[in-house]
This record gives C-alpha cells, sequence and structure tokens, in this order.
C-alpha cells in the first residue's frame, strides 16, 4: 500500500491507432504483483482525443482510467508525454509509475525518473517482500545474471518484462476520468514523421515455447529442423537471431534481442545461438532456457537452465524423434 498520496501505482498505457497493446497487461500485472489493489491503481492514456482508447483501456484492465487529451499529445512525442506525466505525477503523488517495455517506455522511463528525481528499474521480471518493501528482480544487461533491487527513493519508475506478470480477465470495466490539458507549449522539438520499420511478430509475445534458430544452423535449409520442432509444440513460434534475420533467412519481425523482440516463453530452445549479450536481454526472462550449440564455451550457456554441446543437426532429429515417441 501506498502512503504517499492519491493512488499507489500510475500506469501510461500504450495505445497504437486507438488499440491498447498488450503490454498494458504487464503493466498492470506489475502494479498487482506489487500488492496493490486495482482501486489504488490509475491508467493514463495520453492522446488529442483520449477518450474512445481510453473506455478500450478500461475494458481491457479492468481498472479506472484517467483520459487525457489535448494538442500535442498525438502523435507521440517525448517531451509533451514527458510534460503531462510530470504534472500528473506531482499532483497524484504515486508510489510507483508503470510504463510499457517498449520504445514507448524506454524512451520515457528515464527521462520521467530524472525529471522527478525517482528510481528507475526497467524490466522487471518478479517482485517479492522481503517485510521492509518490495524487492524487485530484472535480468542484467548481458543476461547471465538476475539482479536483485530495493527501491529507496519515495517514487519509482519501473517498466515490466513481457509475460512476466499475466493477469487475468477482468469481470468488468474500470471507470473512466476525463482530464483537459491545456495547449502544450513548444518544447524545441518538431515532429516530422513516422516511418515504420517491421513490427514484431505477434505470435512470439503469444507462444508459451519459441525455437530459436541462430547463425549456427548454418544456412537457411537447415530451419527445416527448427521449424519441424518448433510444430510438435502447442502455441510455439520460431524466431531468429539478427545474424539470421539480417540474412534474411527468417522475417526481420522474428528477430528476438535487443534491436527485436523481447519474450518470456515457458520454454526457450535456443539453437545454434552463440549468446551475444543483444540477444540474451531480449529472451533471458524466459522461464527455462535450453541451448544447443557445439561450441561448449559459447555464452548462451551461462544463461541456459540446460545446455547440449552438439552439434544442431545431429541432436534436433533424435530429439524429434524422442518428442515423437
Amino acid at each position: 500500500m501506498s502512503d504517499r498520496g492519491e493512488i499507489a501505482a500510475l500506469l501510461l498505457a500504450d495505445v497504437k491507432d486507438g488499440v491498447p497493446a498488450e503490454s498494458n497487461r504487464d503493466a498492470l500485472g506489475l502494479a498487482l504483483a506489487l500488492s496493490f489493489p486495482r482501486e489504488l491503481i490509475r491508467v493514463a492514456v495520453l492522446a488529442e482525443d483520449a477518450l474512445s482508447s481510453a473506455r478500450k483501456c478500461s475494458e481491457m484492465l479492468g481498472a479506472d482510467v484517467l483520459s487525457v487529451s489535448g494538442e500535442g499529445l498525438s502523435p507521440y512525442s517525448g517531451p509533451a508525454f514527458l510534460a503531462a506525466l510530470t504534472d500528473m505525477a506531482e499532483r497524484l503523488t504515486p508510489r510507483f509509475m508503470i510504463l510499457p517495455h517498449s520504445s514507448l517506455g524506454m524512451d520515457l522511463a528515464p527521462a520521467l525518473a530524472a525529471r522527478l528525481s525517482a528510481a528507475c528499474v526497467t524490466g522487471v521480471s518478479r517482485v517479492e517482500d522481503a517485510g521492509l518493501g518490495p524487492v524487485l528482480a530484472r535480468v542484467s544487461a548481458d543476461g547471465g545474471r538476475e539482479e536483485i533491487i530495493r527501491p529507496l527513493s519515495a517514487l519509482t519508475v519501473l517498466t515490466a518484462l513481457p509475460g512476466s506478470f499475466p493477469v487475468e480477465a477482468p469481470e468488468k470495466p474500470g471507470a473512466v476520468s476525463e482530464i483537459a490539458r491545456p495547449v502544450l507549449p513548444p518544447a524545441g522539438v518538431r515532429f516530422l514523421g513516422c516511418e515504420e520499420g517491421p513490427a514484431a511478430d505477434l505470435a512470439l509475445a503469444a507462444a508459451d515455447v519459441i525455437v530459436c534458430a541462430g547463425r549456427g544452423v548454418g544456412s537457411p535449409e537447415n530451419l527445416a529442423l527448427v521449424e519441424e520442432l518448433a510444430g510438435l509444440f502447442p502455441r510455439s513460434a520460431v524466431a531468429g537471431s539478427r545474424p539470421v534475420c539480417d540474412a534474411g533467412w527468417l522475417p526481420a519481425n522474428r528477430q528476438v534481442g535487443v534491436t527485436g523482440a523481447t519474450v518470456a516463453p515457458r520454454l526457450y530452445i535456443a539453437c545454434g545461438v552463440s549468446g551475444a549479450f543483444q540477444h540474451l536481454a531480449g529472451m533471458s526472462g524466459a522461464k527455462t532456457i535450453v541451448a544447443v550449440n557445439r561450441d561448449p564455451s559459447a555464452p548462451i550457456f551461462s544463461a541456459a537452465h540446460v545446455g547440449v554441446a552438439e552439434d544442431l543437426v545431429t541432436f534436433i532429429p533424435l530429439l524429434i524423434d524422442a518428442l515423437k515417441k
């Protein structure tokens, strides 16, 4: 519970083209994991005309939503969002502000923490209560360690690692309150346009099992083994490391890593993935990691729960046969 102000947690909703993103569920799940009841949680939707999106968020999350409309909030502008959220934080004085673990959150979270003299912990994967307040766990940047952090500041800005905090569908929508925001002053930047890159494949976010192909698959023909292995599991997907996607062996929206998708499936099977920290940062939230690599010194083994030092062309057919039996 928060004794700091009106609410315990203020969440920023990620909304694109009027549709709330799945990352909003992760943010709500983190707020609930901090032992806050829904009545002490508020979700902020910021847009030039936010009401319709706010209603969709209230239905999606079952939490009370603050619809903040105002010129300068559409399309997304970092300085404009920063000004609006700073104002809301100063009025509502939450204990935590939770942002999506996406490009939006990565842009805003550090700036917001600096503006409000708050702590900032990104990619939170687990919450513990040690009796003196919440303790947060997150995967280190190199993917090889789990960092345990106790926030000491009055306000902490967080992002939730995707898939780490599942929430059940709400029984009913939350209330929606409209907040009119005055026209924001010029922020020193001018929005010129947005060029969309390939979106992450939605199958990756929804998959319970991900089989990832790395450079060690050797050739695009060997991807058939990876795809056959993935096909043996329900709710599975095939992913690729950056070299595989850069080579065009898999579409760019199947890439996992810092410049691709961040995933947290129940099982992640890395096939021929060396384990550069950029890749580990995107998948180290998986509940169980199995690594298959013929190089026993590959960095991927430092993050794996199960390691197989063998050529994948030899091992995967044997694994497929065993699973079929």
